[in-house]
């Protein structure tokens, strides 16, 4: 299943050629359709880039944007209720008091939910969005970059508004744009169209403070509504690849603050897990996987204790607890999965809660 799907809606399974787009629009951010303008990777590149003479430039990625060339008559601009949520989430964030001139962002959510609340943070606070999106869009691939380049086309022509009238300047404040499906490795994939990332993808912290910032907010898909909690505040919540770029800021004399805004509010998440079952447990597989992307289990486990989220196409209901994830299929089946990938039976006591 997309682990970008709308919630409440039929899932389309893509053929081999076709794209499949939630929420799609006929219609972009202003109620135009302008966005059939920006079906062309330079002009797309160009209006999501930073402001000309901005230092953060550089930062900007280009694969994703590159792919609307090959899929321009399957796209449409996405704009759902996750985005609705996200941007809502940002209100909170706003009212925090933490932003300023003098403040980064970065948005570690899922990529069309970042895209939104980038602008948001253009328009409420003036905020220069950089667009860190790398994956190639293709209709079987484990990233679904497409959904992401769909918000990029729905904000196109408000960002080249925003940017005309300056509001976005070339000294404003970065907020870089993240999607955290980016390391999704799902088994059975034809195509790992993945990334992550490392510290000479982000600026240096005496770079950021040479441009005057001395702060950081990290926003991931927490539920935090997007309101400042002690409790939350931990290196624990950010994606691993990202990990060394945020512990070498904190350690250069940046602040860091961390928040969490989750866009389905009120509903379960629908999302993919990795497939490796009880038969895995004593092969390769799972090491292998594990060796690989150590941090993929991490993050999938990385869950608020015993929250239910439905899981693969409605196969089943997940709860997560103390970093393994409690699984009780639709066929009967009480698993549990660790992050390194590998399963075992529930404990008596541990069906009783769960059940519960």
């Amino acid at each position: 299943m997309d682990s970008n799907a709308e919630l409440g809606q039929p899932v389309q399974i893509p053929s081999e050629s076709k794209l499949s787009i939630v929420s799609p629009k006929e219609s972009d951010s202003l109620g135009t359709a302008e966005w059939r303008n920006y079906l062309d990777k330079d002009k797309l590149f160009e209006v999501w880039s930073p402001p000309d003479e901005s230092p953060y430039s550089r930062f900007q990625k280009s694969k994703t944007i590159a792919s609307v060339d090959q899929w321009a008559t399957e796209l449409k601009p996405r704009y759902s209720e996750g985005e609705r949520t996200s941007e809502a989430g940002i209100d909170n964030l706003i009212g925090s008091g933490v932003l300023s001139k003098n403040t980064a962002v970065i948005l570690d959510s899922g990529g069309p939910h970042s895209v939104a609340m980038a602008v948001k943070l253009a328009v409420e606070q003036g905020y220069s969005p950089v667009v860190m999106f790398n994956a190639d869009v293709h209709p079987q691939g484990t990233n679904k970059a497409e959904q992401e380049l769909a918000t990029l086309l729905y904000f196109a022509e408000q960002v080249k508004k925003l940017k005309a009238e300056e509001k976005i300047k070339p000294d404003a404040p970065p907020v870089f744009v993240l999607d955290m499906h980016r390391s999704d490795l799902v088994m059975g994939k034809d195509v790992d169209n993945t990334y992550i990332y490392s510290q000479q993808d982000f600026p240096t912290a005496q770079e950021l403070r040479q441009r005057g910032i001395t702060k950081v907010v990290y926003l991931n898909e927490g539920d935090q509504e997007g309101r400042i909690t002690a409790s939350y505040q931990s290196i624990d919540r950010v994606n691993q690849d990202l990990k060394p770029v945020v512990g070498a800021w904190d350690q250069g004399g940046l602040e860091m603050v961390y928040t969490g805004i989750s866009p389905w509010k009120n509903e379960r998440r629908s999302f993919e897990i990795p497939s490796i079952g009880l038969e895995d447990r004593f092969t390769q597989r799972g090491s292998d996987l594990f060796e690989r992307e150590p941090h993929y289990f991490e993050r999938r486990l990385s869950y608020p204790d015993m929250i239910p989220e439905v899981y693969g196409e409605a196969n089943g209901i997940a709860m997560h607890r103390n970093r393994e994830r409690f699984v009780f299929t639709s066929d009967g089946k009480l698993e549990i999965y660790n992050e390194r990938g590998f399963a075992r039976d529930m404990k008596a006591e541990e069906i009783r809660n769960f059940r519960t």
